[in-house]
């Protein structure tokens, strides 16, 4: 195995995460790296006490499905691939999720926001990149 071994893709399912997603299989398929899709909702109502455990992990299930469908079946027989749906704050969650699980690359999709910095690379994105332990691709739209 070469020096990467561990691919993260974060995804909103947004046509930016698709293209992120694109670059990060071609990438993990020459490395023969392990990719993992992670999904972060950061819905308040998903969040609060006051919804039931149960519905969150059916919730869990469904996106982690979601994720899956994701890859065509070339991807998913030739790639090992993790699936991981967390919540929160999207930016915090990738970048814990990257250092507990030794990822080596985080490639991720940009789309603009409000500030100029957001304009230029994504809120999320932009919080990850300067947060990261690892490296990290931006993939534009």
């Amino acid at each position: 195995m070469g020096l990467i071994q561990k691919v993260l893709v974060p995804t909103d399912f947004s046509t930016n995460a698709d293209k992120a997603l694109e670059f990060a299989m071609t990438l993990a398929a020459s490395c023969q790296a392990s990719l993992h899709l992670l999904y972060v909702d950061d819905d308040p109502l998903l969040n609060s006490p006051t919804t039931s455990e149960d519905f969150r992990a059916k919730f869990e299930d469904r996106m982690a499905s979601t994720l899956a469908s994701l890859l065509d079946d070339e991807h998913r027989r030739s790639l090992r691939t993790e699936y991981a749906v967390a919540r929160g704050d999207a930016a915090m969650e990738i970048v814990d999720y990257a250092a507990e699980h030794e990822i080596d690359l985080i490639v991720v999709g940009t789309k603009g926001r409000s500030s100029i910095a957001d304009i230029l690379l994504g809120s999320v994105a932009n919080k990850v990149v300067h947060k990261a332990k690892c490296p990290v691709v931006t993939v534009r739209p």
